[in-house]
């Protein structure tokens, strides 16, 4: 303000060398100057007050500024030291409301808490039970997580917790009395013993049925039970009233029930299931002469295993062998067909039954055990015919196993007839074997066993050296034990009653012609029906 004031210039002092001069001039000039003198010094009494006036008014804006500055120091000085002692607002612990309250005053609260604590346990089967703090003696006790989280607060930033919420979640001391914890467990109803179950360990079934692992054996899990280890649920449930916590669940305490000896993953119990189903894992389905089956698998052989002086199933080598000899004799009760009794549709009788002879099949049950003992080792899967002694002609089973080709004696009639493909092909008169004598012609049903030409029957050789009988023949075909088919050339009459008194020693005697063609059907094994 003062630089901007613009002075008039001074003038000059005239000296007394110019008093006449000045004398000499006009007046006016001396009326400007004095106007203009009182000018200048009126400016300069302005420009003096204003400045005083400004620095006035700096001098009160600094002190507002450090009077304000000071105020809130202070303020913040309290706070600062409020918020090392004491709990902002907004602070709740473990669900309590804590603002205001000093690290004592708080602990005060947890322990008036202590009071009213509760604690809920869960047992197995879903059933809980509440346990009341006096029941358990139970008691705040101070570990120093209260004064620890009022060390946490920020001091230097104690203004942002009029801004923000503080929850905290503590786990606050806790004390019980051990034998009124336990009195107090003992009296719960989950803790009598006509309440507890024992557990059962798990063990190995064979699945019947038709469930996905029917055929095998399985484990059956363990049961768990509900009885209790006291002592591993109390320390469980005094843990958790140490903690505050609400809710404990007595599974979750490890060892607070008693678990199986052996369970469903031990390794033992895992591998002699495996070791099991090795030993019964085959499967050998038998195709039978009548069309059905019959199986040696897991489903026999289960039965075959035997307990040992610890109740567990193994295989005993002696008892199994047995076991499979007696499979064996069954497979060739059903499949044996030798000497059965067949309902045979004759020719001209209808349905008859015959009985006896050794035709069809016959199970070789040595050969057949040692097949088995080895499929059986590799657990094979096979399906087969038996290993037989004696086979018949074809596997057909119409007309009771024979089929439709054969030859038929009718010994009655003193006929036969010869089949092929259920035609007769040929048809004779014959001679059979003397029953006078005890030479009677066997009945049954039989197969030729082979085919000869020209050549010589001999009977029994006798004490002197000398056949019984030997008679030359063109055409042989044995059937069983000696007796069989041949041509009679020496014969001009067949039929009748001739076998009476003069029949053969067995056989059946055929014309030339008849005993010729017969020949020609003939083959090995072919079945021939011979009956009264």
């Amino acid at each position: 303000q003062e630089e901007k004031s613009e002075k008039p210039e001074k003038p000059e002092k005239p000296d007394h060398a110019g008093k006449a001069k000045t004398q000499k001039a006009s007046m006016q000039p001396a009326v400007q100057e004095k106007t203009v003198d009182r000018e200048w010094h009126n400016a300069q009494q302005q420009d003096t007050i204003e400045s005083r006036k400004a620095r006035s008014g700096r001098t009160a804006f600094w002190i507002s500024l450090i009077l304000i500055l000071g105020i809130l120091g202070g303020i913040y000085a309290y706070g600062y030291k409020y918020c090392g002692t004491h709990f902002m607002p907004g602070t709740r612990i473990n669900g309590y409301e804590c603002s205001g309250l000093t690290e004592e005053e708080a602990e005060a609260k947890f322990a008036e808490a202590a009071n009213d604590y509760v604690l809920n346990i869960r047992f197995r089967g879903g059933s809980t039970e509440i346990v009341h703090a006096q029941e358990m003696g139970f008691e705040y006790k101070p570990d120093g997580s209260v004064g620890a989280l009022l060390n946490q607060q920020d001091q230097l930033l104690w203004p942002k917790y009029f801004f923000e919420d503080s929850n905290y979640e503590i786990e606050p001391g806790g004390a019980y009395d051990d034998d009124l914890l336990t009195q107090a467990l003992q009296a719960l109803p989950e803790l009598q013993e006509e309440n507890m179950e024992k557990p059962k360990s798990a063990y190995i079934e064979f699945q019947d049925g038709n469930e996905e692992e029917a055929g095998k054996f399985v484990i059956i899990p363990e049961t768990a039970g509900t009885t209790i280890d006291l002592v591993q649920l109390e320390a469980g449930v005094g843990d958790a009233a140490a903690r505050y916590a609400d809710l404990v669940d007595a599974e979750e305490i490890s060892g607070a029930y008693v678990e199986a000896p052996l369970k469903s993953d031990d390794a033992k119990i895992i591998s002699r299931c495996d070791d099991l189903n090795d030993i019964v894992g085959a499967s050998i389905t038998y195709e039978l002469p009548d069309g059905d089956t019959m199986c040696l698998n897991s489903d026999v052989m289960k039965d075959w295993l035997v307990k040992d002086d610890d109740g567990k199933l193994v295989k005993d080598d002696e008892v199994w062998d047995e076991k499979l000899w007696e499979f064996l004799e069954k497979l060739a009760i059903n499949s044996n067909t030798i000497g059965m009794d067949r309902q045979f549709q004759s020719t001209n009788r209808g349905l008859i039954t015959v009985s006896g002879g050794d035709y069809g099949y016959m199970v070789n049950q040595v050969t057949e055990h040692d097949k088995l003992v080895k499929d059986l080792k590799k657990c094979k899967q096979d399906t087969r015919k038996p290993d037989y002694y004696i086979t018949p002609y074809n596997d057909e089973t119409e007309n009771d196993g024979i089929g439709k080709t054969y030859i038929e004696v009718d010994l009655s009639a003193q006929h036969i007839w010869c089949y092929v493909d259920g035609q007769m092909v040929m048809e004779s008169d014959c001679v059979s074997g003397d029953t006078t004598t005890g030479h009677g012609t066997p009945t049954g049903v039989f197969g030729i066993m082979f085919m000869l030409r020209d050549t010589t029957l001999r009977g029994v050789m006798q004490s002197n050296g000398k056949y019984e009988y030997e008679t030359k023949v063109g055409y042989w075909m044995p059937f069983y034990d000696g007796c069989g088919f041949h041509d009679a050339w020496w014969r001009t009459a067949f039929g009748g009653t001739i076998y009476q008194g003069d029949g053969s020693h067995g056989c059946v005697n055929l014309p030339v012609s008849g005993a010729e063609t017969l020949y020609q059907y003939c083959e090995d094994k072919m079945p021939v029906v011979v009956y009264y």
